[in-house]
């Protein structure tokens, strides 16, 4: 509803925000293009504000996902028992803290973008993830709603959107539009 030019406009700004905020190179057209995929529920939670899905959307995109994929993260998140058993299991395989309550908390609110932003700040780099047994990466992907396969692929992608500044940034984002 309401302007298009308008919402556009508030949709590729926040966009560039959002991977301004998380470090990453984003293509705002394919934030622009991959709303139109976000779910009716979701669209709904958001109070069909074009700035807050978009930031959602950019978020998830920083993540190295799509949307549908962070709010499948989400559903899994909300399955407490399982969620916090999986949890569990990973912190004991890898023998470190894995704190996934403001993950749940923001599934629970219909917050994707602190769902997508909490994922990544759990999983960790490409490189801690290189380091771990076939075991501690399933447990990990797992414990955080995505299969080993999904969350490596994640990783991969954040790894190169990640820090880019000045010509990096240029180059890499003129790479991705490409």
């Amino acid at each position: 509803g309401g302007d298009l030019e308008k919402n556009t406009k508030e949709i590729m700004a926040q966009a560039r925000l959002t991977g301004q905020r998380l470090g990453v190179a984003l293509n705002e057209k394919d934030v622009l293009k991959d709303i139109s995929n976000v779910s009716k529920a979701t669209t709904l939670s958001l109070g069909k504000n074009p700035g807050q899905i978009a930031n959602a959307v950019a978020a998830a995109k920083a993540l190295g996902m799509e949307m549908s994929k962070v709010e499948g993260i989400a559903d899994s998140l909300l399955n407490f028992e399982s969620s916090i058993e999986k949890e569990l299991e990973a912190e004991l395989l890898l023998g470190k803290n894995i704190n996934l309550e403001k993950a749940r908390q923001a599934a629970l609110n219909n917050d994707i973008a602190t769902v997508a932003e909490e994922i990544a700040k759990q999983a960790g780099s490409a490189a801690d993830f290189a380091k771990m047994n076939r075991i501690q990466q399933q447990a990990l992907a797992e414990a955080v709603g995505l299969s080993r396969e999904d969350l490596a692929n994640s990783l991969f992608i954040q790894e190169q959107l990640a820090n880019s500044v000045g010509k990096e940034y240029e180059e890499k984002k003129k790479i991705i539009d490409e």
